[in-house]
């Protein structure tokens, strides 16, 4: 039989939370570290399309990266959502910032 097989991982979940040591790398802007954060997992696309004025807490980023060796045999989907003590204005302006929309 010919054809193609794809591995399929059990998926993963990190918190990255923001704390004093970023606050001191970033200059306390939490947008900026937020957007570092979120490039590093290609996550581009969001879910609230267009964003409007406020992004709302539901709303996130998802993005498909393939592997630069591997090719389409080893993709990475990626899911970001901005949870905790974010207000909808930092929310809109991490979601404009990383999808350049």
């Amino acid at each position: 039989m010919d054809g193609d097989s794809h591995t399929i991982e059990p998926p993963f979940t990190t918190c990255e939370t923001y704390d004093e040591y970023d606050a001191e790398w970033w200059e306390g802007d939490v947008v900026a570290w937020a957007v570092d954060k979120i490039d590093q997992t290609g996550a581009t696309e969001t879910s609230a399309y267009p964003v409007g004025d406020f992004a709302p807490e539901p709303a996130w980023l998802s993005g498909r990266r393939e592997d630069p060796y591997e090719g389409d045999n080893k993709v990475t989907e990626t899911s970001v959502r901005l949870t905790g003590d974010w207000s909808p204005q930092q929310r809109t302006d991490v979601f404009r910032a990383v999808s350049s929309i």
